[in-house]
């Protein structure tokens, strides 16, 4: 039996074989982005610990 003579797959094996297989999203062509919001996040975080010890200092008396 050839390839072209073998019989179709049903919805069913379709179905399972994209199940088992999910498409994977294509890699972006540029990571700024992402960098940009990591850099944000670590502001964020500092300016977080800066008012945290600014408050526990304010409160330490």
């Amino acid at each position: 039996m050839t390839r072209s003579d073998a019989p179709e797959p049903t919805v069913a094996q379709n179905a399972s074989r994209e199940r088992s297989m999910p498409a994977r999203e294509p890699m972006p062509t540029s990571f700024k982005p992402f960098w940009r919001f990591l850099g944000l996040l670590f502001l964020l975080t500092l300016c977080i610990g800066g008012a945290s010890a600014i408050i526990g200092l304010a409160l330490s008396d």
